[in-house]
């Protein structure tokens, strides 16, 4: 999550990243991008070619709502 924070103003972070998704696929893997919480940062990690991705700017935890109140765990 530390490399998404602010990548779309931190040149070394958008390499780092940007490298890291070249890498992933070309060993057939795709990436989660995990700890977006602006538009920018998923307008940046998007034009990337980052195709998943998780965080505050798409919705917070709703632990309320899992398993419609059947334990998940047990």
């Amino acid at each position: 999550m530390d490399l998404i924070r602010d990548i779309d103003t931190n040149p070394a972070r958008r390499a780092i990243v940007a490298h890291t998704l070249a890498m992933l696929a070309d060993l057939g893997i795709t990436a989660l991008c995990e700890g977006v919480e602006t538009e920018a940062e998923f307008d940046t990690l998007r034009e990337m070619g980052a195709l998943l991705f998780q965080g505050y700017y798409f919705g917070k935890p709703v632990f309320e709502g899992v398993g419609g109140g059947v334990g998940v765990w047990g």
